[in-house]
């Protein structure tokens, strides 16, 4: 994998389409950031799954407090 890094990127992207590992563990497969993760995902018509950002998190978890009320 050392002579052809794009296969790593190619791993973690099959690993993340099956629901095998997240975005951040298909970015620390692929070596590469986040962010730049997204953006590859994005480039090859993967749909991200789950939210995006951290607001997005505070968002679900305060409406699942307000819902167990």
């Amino acid at each position: 994998m050392r002579k052809h890094p794009e296969y790593k990127i190619e791993i973690a992207i099959e690993r993340y389409k099956d629901e095998a590992v997240s975005l951040e563990n298909a970015a620390d497969i692929a070596g590469v950031s986040m962010e730049e993760m997204k953006e590859t995902l994005r480039l090859r018509g993967v749909a991200l799954k789950g939210p995006e950002h951290k607001e997005e998190i505070n968002d679900d978890a305060e409406r699942a407090r307000r819902a167990l009320r």
